[in-house]
């Protein structure tokens, strides 16, 4: 007769532990998070080839700024089917179209300048298109692999990671190819052969969930409610939690991607005298570097605390208020000194602050769609913020520039607001699904 677990045990209050080893479970965060480089990457050498475009087939400013905007609308419109098809077809056979479809556009980019501008504008178009499929069965693998408890914030980490090095290797290695001989043209063949080759070793190696009941363990009864491969239920979302989710959302991605990451290097050009070139590229480089180690360290002090018994929701009201008080401090100083060099470590400050946000709103997202699989909700969640910010940000610049020149207290004075709000907001509202209440911080690392 098998013996027969303790109800309380971490295998019982999580069936992921239950059913796969810590090496399975470290492999396959692994392999979202070079998913999420591979994605990353072909995205964010856009703009870094438009210049060149430009300047080699003397393309208008009109042209240039459809091509700098060309990304945007499919990557949101296409984020909530891609949960529907999730459901159908699996996060893995998913995640291995959209990045397969992204590459292939990419690929096709020089063949594509030669023809017109309208032809490069469709390549961007269906790059963004098939990105904005990859949200939902990301999110999928990520709640299909990466249990609660103190395991949570290595497994984020390591996923998330995947970007951060995409982040640094765009900043870095994609000016370079450009500047080589091949020009341009570089950057599509070696990112686009690169992921083509990577695809390869993660449909090999991926799964889309654990095994049902792995070799040698019984899994018992627990309060989780039953996977499913299908959509989210309304009735279960509670609405102030998940607006107190979105608010933060809109507020972190204000800061960091649409304000921050878009004015910062013009800053440094024009307020602060970087000129352009080496200089400025380390300046505005070093954050990322920064931001990697940052959210390390942060998941590790979030797996300290889950382990001396800090509950779920406490923990997220911490991060997101630590992570608001850094950034807001970081951002008044990045606006008051004169000095390059304190407005490079002002800038670090931020990407610091906002990596509380890993820690803060964003396993939110899962824990409240409940017994979601197909990451239906997250890109519910993810479209609606991403659209969000996009409006918050288009109205800050017409504010910041509507005199004719541009009002830099403007620029930096909207995020600070904007994440004290989205913090207030978040400490009264926030809150976690009823059933996982029981995995507050009595959850260990399972498996081998």
């Amino acid at each position: 007769m098998a013996p027969q677990k303790d109800p309380a045990s971490s295998d019982a209050l999580d069936p992921i532990l239950a059913t796969s080893t810590r090496r399975e479970r470290l492999l396959q965060y692994s392999l979202v998070g070079g998913q999420i480089f591979s994605n990353y990457v072909p995205r964010l050498a856009i703009p870094s080839i438009v210049p060149f475009l430009v300047r080699e087939y003397g393309f208008t400013d009109l042209e240039r700024a459809g091509l700098l905007a060309s990304f945007t609308p499919g990557y949101v419109l296409t984020q909530i089917p891609g949960g529907s098809l999730t459901a159908q077809f699996g996060p893995v056979a998913m995640l291995c179209f959209n990045n397969l479809g992204s590459c292939v556009a990419l690929l096709a980019l020089p063949a594509a300048a030669a023809r017109s501008a309208r032809m490069v504008w469709l390549c961007f178009a269906s790059m963004g298109v098939m990105q904005g499929l990859f949200v939902a069965p990301q999110a999928a693998l990520t709640t299909n692999w990466v249990p609660r408890g103190p395991e949570r914030p290595l497994g984020i980490y390591i996923i998330r990671l995947g970007g951060n090095i995409a982040k640094l290797l765009a900043s870095g290695l994609t000016p370079l190819l450009c500047a080589s001989r091949f020009g341009w043209r570089a950057v599509p063949w070696v990112y686009g052969s690169g992921v083509l080759l990577y695809l390869v070793v993660f449909r090999l190696l991926a799964r889309d969930r654990p095994p049902t009941v792995a070799a040698g363990k019984t899994v018992q009864p627990t309060t989780e409610p039953t996977p499913s491969s299908g959509g989210f239920r309304v009735a279960q979302l509670m609405v102030r939690p998940t607006l107190a989710c979105l608010a933060v959302q809109i507020a972190h991605m204000l800061c960091e991607f649409n304000v921050v990451t878009a004015w910062a290097p013009t800053y440094f050009h024009e307020v602060l005298g970087v000129p352009l070139g080496p200089q400025l590229g380390f300046l505005t480089s070093l954050p990322v570097i920064v931001g990697i180690g940052s959210k390390s360290v942060i998941a590790a002090w979030e797996s300290m605390l889950l382990r001396w018994g800090v509950s779920q929701l406490a923990l997220r009201k911490i991060a997101t208020a630590v992570g608001t008080a850094v950034s807001c401090a970081c951002l008044l100083a990045f606006n008051s000194t004169r000095s390059r060099y304190l407005a490079s470590l002002a800038y670090c400050g931020i990407v610091i602050g906002n990596s509380f946000d890993y820690s803060g709103f964003l396993p939110n997202f899962t824990e409240l769609a409940g017994d979601d699989r197909s990451g239906s909700f997250y890109a519910w969640l993810n479209t609606i913020g991403w659209g969000a910010s996009h409006l918050v940000t288009e109205g800050i610049n017409m504010l910041a520039t509507r005199s004719g020149t541009r009002n830099w207290n403007v620029v930096w004075g909207a995020p600070v607001i904007a994440r004290l709000l989205a913090t207030i907001v978040f400490w009264r509202w926030a809150s976690v699904r009823p059933a996982q209440e029981h995995l507050d911080g009595r959850a260990k690392l399972g498996g081998a």
